[in-house]
This record gives structure tokens, C-alpha cells and sequence, in this order.
């Protein structure tokens, strides 16, 4: 991730200039899952709690084993579910950064001045806050998370192996 992101210009991101990114994975507490956008230091980081990345390669491991899943994609028992798990790992997790990603480009996040043991999160513990703007943040983060994703898998480099894993030429 760190080197996808460390590819990334300004041309990528509609010519915003941001600071440089940093991508890491948070061990928490009380297996919170979720992911986190924010500027300190000069740079923008994007985290993933561990939680997080546990319940996206469980459900990726459901997904891969489902008969239905496997049916609708036209996948036979040819298919290695295993390299299917992880393909479906890796569109989930580029989903995850593309969304924090789309947050710093897009201009969601601000450098925050954070306490040593602070983390900045989009959501805070209080299932009442939010509003119309941080929704429509989450909505637009959602929709170039997911044209990045997509264009990436149809048409981009990841099509020939995502097509192979599938048993597909």
C-alpha cells in the first residue's frame, strides 16, 4: 500500500496537492474495526485498525467458500478458493484505502494537532452525532472508492490476474 501510495502525484488525485502518505494498521482495544484518515506531521496517514483487517478476510474467506457467490460468478470447482479469498481480500482492502484516500484528495481532512495517545475518527462514540455534510462526505468517499476500485480490476493492471485467479482468459 505504502508504495501504491507513494506512486500517487497529483495528477491522480485532480492535481491536489496533499502531503505525502503513510498507510499502517493499528492494533486497538476492544476490537473496534474501522479505518481512519488524518494529517499530522507533514503527512497523511491512513490507518486500519487490525479488527478491521480480521473482518475483511473473514468475510472474504465466506465469500470465497459461498456456493451462491461462486454460482452467480459462473466460478466452477476448478477454482482455487483460497487465491479467490485473497482476491476478494485485496478488492476489499483497496476499497477501505481508496475511501481514507478520497478523504484527504476530496479535502474531508484537516491537519489535526493530536495528543499522544489520540486518534483522530470520522465517527465518534455517540451514535447521535453527524450531519448532512459528513454524510455527504462518507457518500463521496464511497463513489471514488469505488470508480478507483473498479477501474483498477476492469480495465487497469489488475484485471489479467483477477481474471487468471478465476480460471478466466
Amino acid at each position: 500500500m505504502n508504495e501504491a501510495l507513494r506512486l500517487e502525484g497529483p495528477n491522480a488525485s485532480g492535481g491536489i496537492e496533499h502531503p505525502p502518505f503513510h498507510f499502517d494498521f493499528v492494533d486497538v482495544k476492544h476490537g473496534i474495526q474501522n479505518a481512519h484518515a488524518f494529517q499530522y506531521a507533514g503527512l497523511s496517514f491512513i490507518a486500519v485498525t487490525l479488527p478491521m483487517v480480521k473482518l475483511i478476510w473473514d468475510v472474504s474467506h465466506r465469500l470465497s467458500r459461498s456456493r451462491l457467490i461462486l454460482e452467480l460468478l459462473r466460478l466452477g470447482p476448478e477454482v482455487n478458493r483460497d487465491a479467490f479469498q485473497g482476491l476478494l481480500f485485496q478488492i476489499q482492502m483497496n476499497f477501505l484505502v481508496s475511501h481514507e484516500y478520497t478523504h484527504h484528495i476530496h479535502g474531508h481532512v484537516l491537519e489535526h494537532t493530536l495528543g499522544e495517545t489520540e486518534v483522530w475518527s470520522e465517527f465518534s462514540n455517540q451514535t447521535t452525532s453527524g450531519n448532512l455534510q459528513s454524510q455527504a462526505q462518507e457518500l463521496d468517499a464511497d463513489g471514488y472508492a469505488e470508480f478507483l476500485v473498479l477501474a483498477h480490476l476492469l480495465s487497469g493492471e489488475r484485471r489479467n490476474t483477477a481474471l487468471a485467479l478465476c480460471g478466466r482468459a
